[in-house]
């Protein structure tokens, strides 16, 4: 979001109004305190106008030396990579 001009501190508050949800629901899913849905990420991505492929694929700033930094992974990509490694 914030690639789009949608400053963190207005996140929240954006996603709840743009998938109908509440605040508490849309900062659980922005903090990965909560799951995202394909759907969502794929509603969200169209009203930025980009794909589902483009709204969870990895840009090179979340690759660090030895592999993949987990701290910038989308929520969603952390539990499915912790998934797969386990």
């Amino acid at each position: 979001m914030e690639r789009h001009g949608l400053p963190k501190y207005r996140q929240s508050p954006w996603l709840a109004d743009a998938l109908g949800l509440s605040y508490s629901q849309a900062h659980r899913r922005m903090t990965g305190a909560s799951a995202w849905s394909l759907e969502d990420l794929e509603r969200v991505g169209s009203l930025f106008g980009e794909t589902l492929a483009q709204v969870v694929s990895l840009d090179s700033a979340s690759v660090v030396e030895g592999g993949f930094d987990k701290r910038r992974l989308p929520p969603v990509a952390r539990r499915c990579r912790a998934e797969s490694e386990t």
